[in-house]
């Protein structure tokens, strides 16, 4: 384990939950270290900083001590390191609780499937009805209904760039889906598009693109192209995740706290974390 730098007044090793000490790896966020399968750690980077390194890797995890809850991130990650195939199987539990507290409980209020662009409306109808059911805050719903927009258009959209493909996959009963998941204190959404053909690298790219020119101060959800709306679900979110599975699907997955404001989510550091799963690797 590489030594991280003390930036607090403990050790963000003692975060991690025993089952996965000593088998990943920790190094501070400006290590040299070029590996992928490494857990970075600082203590209060801004999103260009974090993206200008990440868009180098498919797989990349940045853990902020000073971001929300940093402690379920960082096992978060240490989990979709050392057991990848379970984290596809269910990401919402994983993330919402990653050491599988049994104290925790993970409700899911959205579970659809989607094919086509259509059914997006009537999805974003009930995602609207089941946040106001479980929530009480007209800003959250906002959010929550927006990052869902995004990512139901990119699953149908810009999951691939072969419009035959995409095509074959919708005809032949390979649906996307999306599901929103809560506990007392989060919310999680996660999409999933059954193709697997993103590299992440390329999104962080385009993501990292909008954060250093004018296009960041000026633009609405809802404008395409360039990785706009990726850029707004990343400055939205606590943090940000990505799983793909080569030439079988992506999951996009984010968390958002509920008993927080939205001034306050928006500014804090964001935590990232990619993995990506090469096609027939075991994990």
């Amino acid at each position: 384990m590489t030594a991280v730098k003390k930036t607090n007044s403990f050790q963000i090793e003692s975060l991690l939950d025993t089952r996965y000490l000593g088998k990943v790896e920790l190094c501070d966020f400006f290590d040299a270290n070029k590996k992928d399968n490494v857990i970075r750690i600082s203590l209060n980077e801004p999103s260009d900083v974090v993206l200008k390194k990440a868009k180098d890797f498919n797989s990349f995890f940045s853990i902020q001590q000073d971001s929300y809850a940093p402690e379920k991130a960082l096992n978060l990650a240490a989990q979709m390191l050392l057991a990848p195939k379970q984290f596809f199987t269910d990401p919402i539990n994983y993330i919402l609780n990653p050491t599988q507290n049994q104290n925790i409980k993970v409700t899911t209020i959205i579970n659809r499937n989607f094919s086509k662009l259509e059914e997006k409306y009537l999805i974003l109808s009930e995602i609207e009805k089941a946040v106001q059911n479980t929530i009480n805050s007209g800003s959250m719903m906002y959010d929550v209904e927006s990052i869902s927009d995004e990512f139901i258009t990119n699953a149908i959209f810009h999951a691939t760039h072969e419009v035959k493909t995409r095509k074959d996959h919708m005809i032949n009963g390979a649906f996307g889906n999306i599901k929103i998941g809560i506990t007392e204190d989060e919310l999680v959404i996660s999409c999933l598009d059954p193709h697997g053909t993103l590299q992440p690298k390329n999104l962080f790219s385009r993501i990292y693109t909008c954060t250093t020119t004018d296009i960041a101060s000026s633009i609405n959800m809802g404008n395409g192209g360039a990785g706009i709306g990726s850029f707004l679900v990343h400055s939205m979110s606590a943090y940000y995740i990505i799983a793909v599975e080569e030439n079988i699907q992506t999951i996009f997955s984010t968390v958002l706290p509920l008993k927080m404001s939205n001034r306050k989510r928006l500014k804090l550091p964001k935590n990232l974390l990619s993995i990506f799963l090469k096609e027939n690797e075991d994990g």
